[in-house]
Protein backbone atom coordinates (compact mmCIF):
# COMPACT_ATOMS: atom_id res chain seq x y z
CA UNK A 1 0.00 0.00 0.00
CA UNK A 2 2.98 2.21 0.89
CA UNK A 3 4.41 2.56 -2.61
CA UNK A 4 0.85 3.00 -4.68
CA UNK A 5 0.56 6.21 -2.20
CA UNK A 6 4.12 7.38 -2.86
CA UNK A 7 3.92 6.12 -6.81
CA UNK A 8 0.22 8.18 -6.57
CA UNK A 9 2.28 11.88 -4.96
CA UNK A 10 5.37 11.40 -7.24
CA UNK A 11 4.20 10.08 -10.47
CA UNK A 12 0.61 11.32 -10.61
CA UNK A 13 1.21 14.46 -8.63
CA UNK A 14 -2.17 13.92 -6.34
CA UNK A 15 -2.84 14.75 -3.07
CA UNK A 16 -3.21 11.94 -0.43
CA UNK A 17 -5.28 11.67 2.78
CA UNK A 18 -3.61 8.38 4.33
CA UNK A 19 -5.45 7.10 7.08
CA UNK A 20 -3.50 3.71 8.36
CA UNK A 21 -3.10 1.86 11.49
CA UNK A 22 -0.30 2.56 13.85
CA UNK A 23 3.04 0.59 12.41
CA UNK A 24 1.59 0.56 8.83
CA UNK A 25 4.12 2.38 7.48
CA UNK A 26 2.81 5.65 7.29
CA UNK A 27 6.12 7.49 7.81
CA UNK A 28 7.50 6.26 4.74
CA UNK A 29 4.25 7.54 2.72
CA UNK A 30 5.20 11.83 3.76
CA UNK A 31 8.53 11.10 3.86
CA UNK A 32 9.90 9.55 1.15
CA UNK A 33 8.61 11.99 -1.34
CA UNK A 34 9.58 15.14 -0.09
CA UNK A 35 13.20 13.46 0.36
CA UNK A 36 12.41 12.51 -3.25
CA UNK A 37 11.67 15.43 -4.82
CA UNK A 38 13.01 18.55 -2.63
CA UNK A 39 9.21 19.43 -1.93
CA UNK A 40 7.55 20.01 1.72
CA UNK A 41 5.68 17.55 3.53
CA UNK A 42 2.60 18.59 5.90
CA UNK A 43 1.20 15.88 8.10
CA UNK A 44 -1.57 16.45 10.47
CA UNK A 45 -1.23 14.64 13.70
CA UNK A 46 -3.30 14.71 17.19
CA UNK A 47 -0.72 13.69 19.03
CA UNK A 48 1.76 15.88 19.94
CA UNK A 49 4.27 13.12 21.43
CA UNK A 50 4.44 11.66 17.92
CA UNK A 51 5.15 14.75 16.33
CA UNK A 52 8.14 15.64 18.28
CA UNK A 53 9.23 12.07 17.79
CA UNK A 54 9.25 12.44 14.07
CA UNK A 55 10.34 16.09 13.81
CA UNK A 56 13.12 14.50 16.46
CA UNK A 57 14.28 11.78 14.17
CA UNK A 58 14.45 14.17 11.26
CA UNK A 59 16.52 16.18 12.47
CA UNK A 60 19.02 13.48 13.53
CA UNK A 61 19.10 12.69 9.54
CA UNK A 62 19.76 16.51 8.89
CA UNK A 63 16.30 16.99 7.79
CA UNK A 64 14.70 20.51 8.27
CA UNK A 65 11.52 19.68 9.76
CA UNK A 66 9.30 21.67 12.42
CA UNK A 67 6.06 20.79 14.57
CA UNK A 68 3.13 23.19 15.73
CA UNK A 69 0.99 22.12 18.54
CA UNK A 70 -1.62 23.66 20.82
CA UNK A 71 0.67 24.91 23.38
CA UNK A 72 3.29 27.04 21.17
CA UNK A 73 2.96 30.14 21.07
CA UNK A 74 5.63 31.53 18.16
CA UNK A 75 2.83 29.98 15.50
CA UNK A 76 3.86 32.17 12.51
CA UNK A 77 7.04 31.93 12.74
CA UNK A 78 6.58 28.02 12.33
CA UNK A 79 4.16 28.47 9.72
CA UNK A 80 6.41 30.85 8.03
CA UNK A 81 9.17 28.63 8.04
CA UNK A 82 7.41 25.87 6.23
CA UNK A 83 5.87 29.05 3.43
CA UNK A 84 9.62 29.92 2.73
CA UNK A 85 10.92 26.37 2.25
CA UNK A 86 12.92 26.42 5.28
CA UNK A 87 11.96 23.47 6.67
CA UNK A 88 10.64 19.99 4.64
CA UNK A 89 7.97 19.01 6.77
CA UNK A 90 5.41 20.79 8.80
CA UNK A 91 3.60 18.47 11.71
CA UNK A 92 -0.03 19.78 12.85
Amino acid sequence: MQWKIIHSILEEKKDNCVVMATGYGKSLCYQYPAVYSGGVSIVISPLISLMEDQVLNLKMNNIAACYLGSAQTQTGKVVEEIISGQMRYGFY
